[in-house]
């Protein structure tokens, strides 16, 4: 404990030295909260240009305090980039959907250029931007366009630091998850179902209260957890409220488990039971449910997922979803 560190430096120094001779990199940036405190995660990817192997690293996992804004989480990036010395080189950084990410990276290409101006110790309301515009794919790629050729027309002038600065705001670009709209549409977006059919709305909250009730109890009560190993020889998973097909396999399991088995478990602790009704739900629901499933497995992989697999997988869903 003594020594860790110093080897947090040793490993940090390591890793700056071996991206120096890397060219272009991409970066992951990604916020969460647990026992009431924030933080941001950073990793960056390359591909060795002696292996031509993917490379991965963590390159910081740290604090968040106060108010996630845009602003704050821009300021925070900005400076993980400049300690890392990746200015210039990170092609783009792969982010959620939320809102404070879109505006992080309005601001962003500034905070990278000037870098005395902003300060993560200031105070949350210094430097606020206002009236901020969220323009769209084709919109962004006009403004990359334009910065090229301004790039260009600047280079003829030999004024090094113009070009940096079109430079810089051309390659910070925020790259949204395509896993994480998956997740959305799954989450959210199917919910929609509930309000276009009365009969569906009612069969799915039954259905639900129910698988709840039991993820609750068993996670809340270690006795109750014992009596459901002891009468089916595993548990039940318990979903993960930001990761949607972590419901899926949770659901996937009562359903392999089946009705008697669940059945059995449901009386040993007082819950109420399930209806064939309900248990033909949960079955249609996996069933219907399974390509997105498997697509968001997919697209979250780390060494065997490129960017070149998101349109197939999706015409797949829409093929197999449609042909259901």
């Amino acid at each position: 404990m003594r020594h860790v560190h110093d080897l947090y430096d040793i490993e940090k120094n390591s890793l700056i030295e071996e991206l120096k001779s890397i060219k272009y990199v991409s970066c992951t940036a990604d916020m969460w909260s647990s026992h009431k405190r924030g933080f941001l995660g950073m990793t960056v990817h390359y591909v060795d240009p002696n292996s031509l192997l993917r490379r991965s690293h963590a390159l910081t996992c740290r604090r968040f305090q106060h108010s996630h804004t845009g602003e704050r989480i821009a300021i925070i990036i900005a400076e993980v980039l400049k300690e890392f010395n990746l200015i210039g080189r990170v092609v783009d950084i792969v982010t959620d959907n939320a809102a404070n990410m879109v505006k992080a990276f309005l601001l962003l290409p500034d905070m990278c250029h000037e870098p005395e101006e902003y300060s993560v110790d200031k105070d949350d309301n210094s430097h606020t931007v206002n009236d901020i515009e969220i323009i769209n794919v084709q919109q962004a790629l006009e403004v990359s366009s334009v910065a090229i050729d301004e790039a260009s027309e600047e280079s003829k002038d030999d004024d090094d630091s113009q070009i940096q600065s079109a430079t810089v705001k051309l390659v910070l670009q925020q790259k949204r998850c395509a896993n994480h709209t998956l997740n959305l549409v799954a989450s959210v977006d199917s919910m929609s179902a509930r309000d276009n059919s009365v009969k569906y709305k009612r069969s799915y909250d039954r259905a639900m209260r129910k698988v709840q009730a039991l993820f609750n109890a068993v996670q809340r009560s270690t006795k109750n957890a014992d009596e459901v190993e002891d009468t089916i020889g595993l548990t039940f998973l318990n979903p993960t409220i930001t990761r949607w097909n972590s419901s899926y396999f949770a659901v996937k399991r009562i359903v392999e488990v089946g009705i008697d088995g669940v059945i059995a478990c449901q009386n040993k602790i007082g819950l109420e039971v399930f209806s064939d009704d309900d248990m033909q739900f949960l079955k249609a629901y996996v069933e219907v449910m399974k390509p997105l499933a498997l697509a968001m497995d997919k697209l979250q992989g780390e060494q065997q997922c490129y960017i070149g697999h998101v349109i197939p997988t999706i015409c797949g869903i829409i093929f197999k979803l449609d042909k259901m």
